[in-house]
Parts: C-alpha cells; structure tokens; sequence
C-alpha cells in the first residue's frame, strides 16, 4: 500500500469519529456518547521496517591474466566508469618480440613450403649425394673396426689360462711381487724383532739382580722399608714372580717358528720387572738412616734402582715398536696382496667378457651407421624426386601452425589490458604504471552500480514474520520518503546477534536502483519488509477489539442502538488496522471508545 493511499483510508476515519461525537452531542441530554470507525473494504499490509547502511552488492577485484610490466594506468580512485572502458595495459614489448619471432618462424616455413613445391636446386642434390655417400663410407668403416676388436677379444679370451692376454699378464705379475716384496719385509721386521728379545732380556736380569741385594742383605734389614713394611712385602712378591717370569722366557729360543711366543714371555718378564723395580723403589723411599743403613747409601741405592726402571721401561718401548713394526708389515702384506689378486680376478674376468661386449658394441654401432645410411638414403631419393603430396600437405600444415601461432600472440597483445565488466566506481589501485603485474592478483578494484544491498537488524519478536523472498520497499534519506526502490529479502541471518543485551537477527535486502539516482556506498537507508498482506478484506482499528474470555468482542452502533459482536480476527497490518474474518461486515460502525456526558 501506498503513501497516499494511507492517508486517504485515515481521513475517512477521522470523518466517521468526528461525526459521530457530532450527533452525540445535538441530543442535548445526558448521555454516552460513543465514538466509531466505519468498518471498511481494501488491502491490508503487514511490515517490519529497520534501517542499515547501503552497501554494494558486487565488488569486483580485477586483474591480468599475465604476468608483466604495467604500461600505463587510466582512472584513479572514485572514478565513475561505464562498461568497456580500458583500465589498465600491460608493457607490449616483451609480446612484440615473441610476434617477431612467430612471424620469422612463418616465413621459414612459407619459404619451405615454396622450395619443396619447386623442387630441390642443384646444390640441394649434391649435398644429399655427398651426405649419402659419407654414411656409405661410414658404415664400411664401423664394420672393419669393430670386427677387429671381435678378433682380439676371442683371441684374448682363450688365451686367459696360459697367460697370453696382456691384461692377466700383468695382474699376475703385480700379484707375485707383491707377494715377494711384502714377504721380504714381515721377514726383516720379525727378524728384528727375534734380535731385540735377545738383546733385551737380561736387561730384567740386571734389574732383578740388583733387588736381589738389598733383599738378602742382612746388616740392612733393620732399616730397609721400615717406614712402610708392605713395600718390603710387595717387592719381595714382584721380584719372585718376575724371577719366575723371566726364567720362562729366557728357556725359549726366539724363533720364526714361536716369535710371537716368545715376544708375549718376553714382554711379561720385563712388566712384572719393571713392577718389581717400582715397589723396591717405594720401599727404599720407606728406609730410615741407620748407621748400617745411612741416608747417603739409600740416596744410592734409589739412584741405582731409578736406572734400571729407566732401562727396562726402556727395553719394554723398544720390544713393542718391533713388534708394532711386525704387524704392520703383516698388515700391509695382506692389505697390497688381496689387492693385487683383485686385479687379478677383475682382468680374467674383463677379458672373459671382452668377447661378449665387443660383439655387444659392434651390433649397436653397425645399426647406428645403418641408421645413418638409410637416413641419407632416403633423403637423397627425396631430393631427387619430385615433391609428394603428403610432404606438401604437411608443409602447408607447418605454415597454418606458424600462422595460428602469429595470430595467438596478435590477440594476446590486443587483449592484455584490464576492462571495466560493467557501469561502476572505482574503489582501489594496487599497482601503478612501471610496476609487475601478478597474474591473479588484484590490480583494480571496484563496485558496481547495478546492484545494492542493505543490512538490518530485526528483533526476535519479528523475526519469525521475515522469510527470504519477501518483497520490501526501501527509502535513501538522500532522496527522502517519496523515492521508493523495490527490494527483496535474500538471506537471513540463523544465528543471533546480541546488541546491548537484546536478541537480533541480521536480514540481507537487496535492490537495484532504476533512474539516474546516484547512489554510494555507506547511505544510510530504512527498509520496509512486506512480511504479509490481504487484498479486498473488511477492515477495523485494532482498538475497537475486546478481548473477554479468550473471546474478541466487537461492538457495532446504529440507530443508536449497541451491539456486541462475537468475532474472528485475522492479520494485524500496519496503521493500527487489523482484518475481520467474521462478526463485522463492511460498512458497519464499530465502536472504538466511549465518553458519558451530563448536560
């Protein structure tokens, strides 16, 4: 329902209630007077209405679909555009070469499209004659070559047993003066070795022997060790077990046979010695001055004992660096011999398969000299016959792809621009002229004018009313009251929202403006939902209703005579009006309110 059309329906009542007070008060009597509405035929329209902020209903980020230098850009921000105007223009050079590189391709393939149709030239012939007769040549050569390395291979391979192949020749020599060479020198380190164990055991003896001395001697036993007994005891100890030691090793012969017998008796004779040697040192640290005993002979006697540890610590280091020097030769005989039989095995086993690969090796280098040949064959025929038609066909083919190439890049340089998709304001530039561009992302932004939107929000008591697809009426405070735009509810909100403690629900309402009105975003705008309506219904104020009981009474006037009326209400709608589906019939006066007067 319109504006107008309310303001008309509220006069008519205004006249009904004015006069009927009228009437009331010409009777000049105490009395009630009642005032009334004429209950009425028309349309009765139920709403919400809520205000928002316009927003538009499309933003649009455009973009290129290349990457490239941006050449120049044409509108700024807030620019009004129409649709179809160019933005924005990538730099062409880059295209530009890439088309002179087609173009030249093209012609190369136009020119052999015309030289195969002519036919070849003298020069032509001649080369493919002489490329012909080189493959031929080279084929014959291939064939000698390799058969000869087939030759030597048998050869070689039936000689592996007797030694004739150089190759095992060789290795077999490597591996018997390795043998040779390693052998001599295990003998000389071990001999050298046998030499210090006999150089080297009576060093212990000496050592030995001077414990011995002051072990057996008598006159210093009352002074020997006494500070601290237990060295006397473990000399004596030592010196017994290094005696016994060292009678072993020296029972031994060193030998090639039991060198390494003999080393390890040796070596623990002179440990157990030189421990020997130690405690006795300790126990003459452990002495006291006596006369049998004076502080000067003991100062000797260490010295004496000091020496031979020097001496056989000595012997100890000489006997390990020989034997050391023992395994290392035995070492590196191992290490230089498995090496050499090796090589050994590695040549009989090369020459074994020599045979098997140099046939392998012909096969495949006579099929590629064969391949060559027939390659110049082929193309000598075809230089010296007249074109074909399917060789024609396909140069033709060549040059159509060379021209679709061209004609690509022609529409790419046309088209590698941004263009506004329709009438609409311009909103954001990302990049500016000079800058690279990224294919996808967004270069201009803007919003277009076809499309608005308006966000409200509705309370829960009326939110059940709104459905999407309800058509409503929006009003721009720009334009005031009398520009109305038609909208439609598009999306409602099934969560809520809580604002100061009040539940919300937020409905979406979109419409597309009509006219030259133009409209921007962020105008604050009222919407009126049309949530329900009733066309060619009686109608009644909604104040002449009594509810008693759960029942709705109307009261109806004429003649001045009351009637109440037991009715049944419909839609509530908006100006106060609400429908009557019984109990009242249009034309009738309903009592809205009453007054009692005394004249």
């Amino acid at each position: 329902m319109t504006k107008r059309k309310k303001i008309i329906i509220w006069t008519i009542v205004a006249v009904l209630i004015v006069g009927g007070i009228v009437i009331a008060s010409l009777n000049g009597k105490p009395k009630v007077e009642y005032n009334t509405a004429t209950a009425l035929m028309g349309d009765l329209t139920q709403t919400v209405s809520e205000t928002g902020t316009i927003k538009p209903e499309k933003e649009l980020d455009l973009n290129f679909a290349a990457a490239g230098r941006i050449a120049v850009v044409n509108v700024k921000i807030g620019d009004t555009v129409t649709g179809g105007t160019v933005l924005a223009e990538l730099d062409k050079s880059d295209l530009l070469i890439k088309l002179k590189e087609a173009q030249a391709r093209l012609s190369i393939a136009r020119a052999q499209l015309s030289k195969l149709v002519s036919g070849a030239s003298t020069e032509d012939k001649a080369v493919a004659q002489a490329n012909y007769e080189s493959a031929l040549k080279d084929l014959e050569t291939t064939d000698v070559k390799t058969q000869e390395a087939v030759n030597q291979a048998e050869k070689d391979s039936q000689n592996i047993n007797n030694s004739s192949s150089k190759a095992v020749s060789q290795a077999r020599t490597t591996l018997d003066n390795a043998k040779k060479t390693y052998q001599k020198a295990i003998d000389n380190k071990q001999n050298s070795l046998i030499t210090s164990l006999q150089n080297k055991l009576p060093v212990a003896s000496t050592g030995l022997d001077a414990i011995n001395r002051y072990l057996l001697d008598v006159d210093i036993s009352g002074s020997f060790s006494k500070k601290n007994s237990s060295y006397l005891a473990l000399t004596n100890t030592t010196y017994n077990s290094a005696k016994n030691l060292l009678n072993l090793a020296q029972s031994d012969v060193p030998t090639a046979a039991n060198t390494e017998v003999s080393y390890q008796r040796a070596i623990s004779a002179l440990n157990e010695s030189l421990r020997a040697l130690t405690y006795c040192f300790s126990a003459l640290e452990s002495s006291i001055d006596s006369p049998n005993f004076t502080q000067t002979e003991i100062d000797a006697a260490k010295a004496t004992i000091s020496a031979q540890q020097t001496a056989v610590s000595a012997a100890i280091t000489t006997l390990e660096a020989n034997k050391q020097a023992w395994d290392d030769a035995v070492i590196a005989y191992e290490t230089n011999v498995n090496a050499a039989s090796a090589a050994l095995d590695e040549a009989i086993t090369k020459t074994a398969n020599a045979l098997t690969n140099a046939l392998s090796n012909r096969e495949q280098l006579m099929s590629a000299a064969q391949s060559r040949l027939s390659v110049a064959k082929a193309q000598l025929n075809k230089t010296l016959a007249k074109a074909r038609v399917e060789d024609v066909m396909l140069e033709q083919g060549q040059v159509r792809q060379a021209e679709a190439n061209v004609d690509l890049i022609n529409n790419q340089i046309s088209n590698n621009r941004i263009i506004a998709p329709n009438d609409g304001v311009i909103t954001k530039i990302a990049y500016q002229a000079g800058e690279q561009a990224v294919p996808g992302q967004a270069v201009i932004g803007m919003i277009a004018n076809n499309n608005f939107s308006i966000e409200i929000d509705v309370s829960e008591t009326d939110i059940a009313k709104v459905k999407i697809g309800n058509k409503a009426s929006v009003y721009l405070d720009a334009f005031g009251e009398d520009v109305e735009f038609e909208a439609l509810v598009n999306f409602v909100e099934p969560a809520e929202t809580i604002i100061q403690g009040v539940t919300y629900y937020k409905v979406k309402i979109s419409f597309t403006p009509s006219g030259e009105r133009e409209i921007k975003s962020g105008m604050t705008a009222t919407a009126k939902i049309i949530t329900d309506s009733r066309q060619n219904i009686v109608m009644i104020p909604a104040r002449a209703v009594i509810e008693q009981a759960n029942i709705k009474i109307v009261k109806t006037l004429k003649d001045q005579v009351v009637k109440e009326n037991q009715v049944q209400l419909g839609m509530s709608g908006d100006n106060g009006l609400v429908e009557v589906i019984s109990g009242v019939a249009s034309g009738e006066e309903v009592i809205t309110s009453t007054k009692s007067t005394t004249k």
